[in-house]
């Protein structure tokens, strides 16, 4: 017997906080940024390329000196995250809220995700090759036109957070931007 969700419950469905890092290095006359692959069985953006990140945990919010505050709770969501996704580990005080996003109504999960920005520490990265099956250091430039030949797949927030990086030339002059400006939301 298949048991549907009614179009009521895809409306309704909750949009969970959710935390994610777009880690920046740079590298001689420009910067790269960090994705990750998700595994193709995952159901959610399954094989496609990501920044490190996911849900704020109850955990997180303990964290959090401002309790019940979800930006607050992000910034340990996004250390935690960046550390059991990529191997690295970063702290709240080198992340710079740049966006944040609410998935659309309609679809059956949601999430309110935080995007913050930070220097990629020193370290190599350690992915599970469970959730994550790969990863890879490119520029903005480099990734877009990964994507425009069809080589990648970027979940369409990604995208735009990338797109909205190729007028900086160091991570240095992004953080600088992000922090001096306010954070966009999308949703």
């Amino acid at each position: 017997m298949c048991i549907k969700k009614s179009m009521k419950e895809y409306l309704n469905a909750p949009a969970h906080p959710a935390a994610t890092v777009i880690l920046m290095r740079d590298q001689d006359d420009c910067f790269e940024i960090l994705l990750l692959k998700r595994n193709s069985r995952l159901d959610f953006h399954g094989g496609h390329w990501v920044f490190p990140g996911g849900r704020i945990d109850h955990e997180d919010y303990q964290q959090s000196s401002l309790e019940k505050d979800e930006i607050d709770a992000a910034r340990f969501a996004a250390v935690r995250e960046t550390f059991e996704e990529a191997g690295l580990s970063i702290t709240t005080n080198d992340l710079v809220l740049m966006s944040q996003w609410t998935t659309p109504r309609g679809y059956p999960k949601r999430f309110k995700t935080w995007f913050f920005l930070c220097p990629a520490p020193s370290g190599q990265v350690k992915i599970d090759d469970q959730e994550i099956k790969d990863y890879q250091w490119q520029t903005a430039e480099q990734a877009l036109k990964a994507y425009n030949q069809g080589i990648i797949h970027l979940p369409v927030p990604t995208f735009y957070t990338i797109q909205s990086l190729t007028p900086f030339s160091s991570s240095e002059a992004a953080l600088a931007y992000y922090s001096e400006n306010q954070s966009v939301t999308y949703g």
